[in-house]
């Protein structure tokens, strides 16, 4: 009797050891997406002031470069809304923006 009992308490206390470890996996996991997420919304808005300023000095030098420069970007950016919250994206969909 006292054997199964205690055969009984190790089954419990490892499933709840294993119930513990998914939980922490999730929970890592978890945390990794929004650090990602955290890192985007810092890199995007910094890469958008560099591009505008960028564009702003073509267009004070007047370079053809001007309105392919404001088109490349207004791809990159529908490329980051619209697309970059997929967690695998195809190659060739980054190519369209060059």
């Amino acid at each position: 009797m006292v054997n199964f009992i205690l055969t009984q308490c190790f089954f419990e206390i490892k499933l709840c050891f294993i119930k513990v470890k998914q939980s922490v996996v999730i929970l890592l996991q978890t945390l990794f997406h929004l650090k990602i997420s955290y890192l985007k919304a810092q890199i995007n808005p910094h890469f958008l002031f560099n591009a505008l300023n960028n564009i702003y000095a073509l267009s004070l030098s007047q370079f053809e470069e001007t309105l392919d420069s404001i088109m490349r970007l207004s791809r990159m950016i529908r490329y980051v809304v619209s697309e970059s919250a997929q967690e695998w994206v195809p190659l060739s969909s980054t190519q369209i923006m060059w």
